[in-house]
């Protein structure tokens, strides 16, 4: 089971690259790898977790589901066995990192506060991309005992608990786990947040 790389691509979940997430797999060159080695990939189940995993399924013999035949297809017809579709993406990437370093940027201009919402792993990885620290993030609001009181790596952003987020609450709240926007949204309106919130991938705010 492994992230697909098509729908890391198209999602653009580059903020998902950490430690433990170094490999994407793409269904096409899986099934040739596997036939060259007398193997044959004989089905794929997709699963929501990660942006979108695939469950690959791998027998000495059999036929390939036609659910492999359409994961491929795709991805062909997508272009995923080719450069164009990865220059794509990492200007992509840059334009969106672009957006958001231009939207805090234009935030703390105007003495807006800006904070962020989960000291995560993806977090970390958006925030050293895109170059941030104290004086661009506040604090990160972190509910892990262990990640309070400590700095982000890299960054050097605070790490505060949410009671603390509460009683000194930000203008704006970059969701840094967007994955959870939902529940993270919720909580923090329940609790009596009254700012506005970020999507740093979209930049849209709420």
């Amino acid at each position: 089971e492994s992230p697909h790389l098509k729908n890391f691509i198209d999602k653009n979940d580059f903020d998902t690259v950490y430690f433990e997430h170094l490999s994407y797999f793409s269904i096409f060159p899986l099934a040739v790898l596997c036939a060259k080695r007398g193997l044959i990939l004989q089905d794929v189940t997709h699963h929501d977790i990660h942006g979108g995993s695939v469950r690959c399924h791998v027998t000495r013999t059999g036929q390939q589901s036609e659910q492999v035949k359409a994961y491929i297809k795709a991805e062909l017809d997508g272009g995923y066995d080719k450069l164009p579709v990865y220059k794509t993406w990492a200007a992509k990437i840059a334009w969106v990192l672009g957006d958001f370093m231009a939207l805090v940027a234009r935030l703390n201009s105007e003495g807006k506060k800006v904070a962020g919402f989960a000291a995560s792993a993806k977090g970390n990885t958006l925030l050293n991309a895109a170059g941030m620290g104290a004086k661009d993030i506040l604090y990160l609001v972190d509910e892990t005992p262990e990640k309070i009181g400590k700095f982000s790596p890299g960054t050097g952003i605070p790490i505060i608990s949410f009671d603390q987020f509460i009683q000194g609450p930000p203008d704006y709240l970059v969701i840094l786990s967007w994955n959870f926007w939902d529940e993270i949204v919720s909580k923090c309106r329940k609790a009596g947040y009254k700012g506005q919130f970020v999507n740093p991938l979209t930049c849209e705010i709420l």
